[in-house]
């Protein structure tokens, strides 16, 4: 039964991502619908994260404890041939949560965290067949998440047995102010 439901799901998903699989969703498409969905958090737990698979042709992610904090993207068509196509994709970075705790975007503290910069500019391939549409082939990156969302997820652990509650607390209070500041910001743009 649970096969069937998430085998329901899936398709459920790949029908709203591909709505006719003959005519081809291009590619800027399919990896800006991946950044929105990454933007809202989909891809940091196992319930949620089919809703990504139809647009990735890698069997399996890892399970992050790490993010980068973004405050959106760009997405522009680099090239496409065939059965090839390459995206470029510039986030706003805002920051890095590894665990539970802040690594703040400062790029004049090379201690502070050494992926830091103002942006992170990453070119996405995408591959296609003639039985599968197109899919982001590589490369497998680090989930880049709104604030916001990072927000949420993290109040759920206050007050957790384990969970260093000092350092949750300091993390929480930088995305108040970080989504105070990009709120209404549009995530994606082209």
């Amino acid at each position: 039964m649970r096969y069937i439901a998430m085998s329901a799901l899936v398709a459920m998903v790949t029908a709203m991502c591909y709505p006719n699989t003959s005519t081809s969703v291009a590619p800027l498409d399919v990896v800006v619908k991946f950044c929105e969905l990454d933007a809202r958090g989909m891809r940091l737990s196992s319930t949620t994260s089919s809703a990504v698979t139809p647009l990735v042709a890698w069997e399996a992610a890892p399970g992050w404890d790490s993010v980068i904090v973004v405050a959106g993207c760009e997405a522009s068509l680099v090239s496409e041939a065939d059965a090839k196509a390459v995206v470029d994709v510039e986030y706003e970075v805002l920051g890095f949560i590894g665990g539970y705790t802040w690594y703040p975007m400062n790029t004049d503290d090379e201690t502070v965290s050494p992926i830091l910069v103002n942006s992170d500019r990453v070119q996405m391939e995408l591959v296609r067949s003639r039985s599968t549409p197109w899919q982001i082939a590589s490369p497998l990156i680090r989930p880049h998440v709104h604030p916001e969302i990072m927000l949420k997820r993290l109040r759920r652990h206050i007050g957790k047995e384990l969970i260093p509650q000092q350092e949750l607390m300091r993390t929480i209070e930088h995305l108040e102010m970080l989504t105070e500041s990009v709120e209404g910001s549009e995530s994606v743009q082209r």
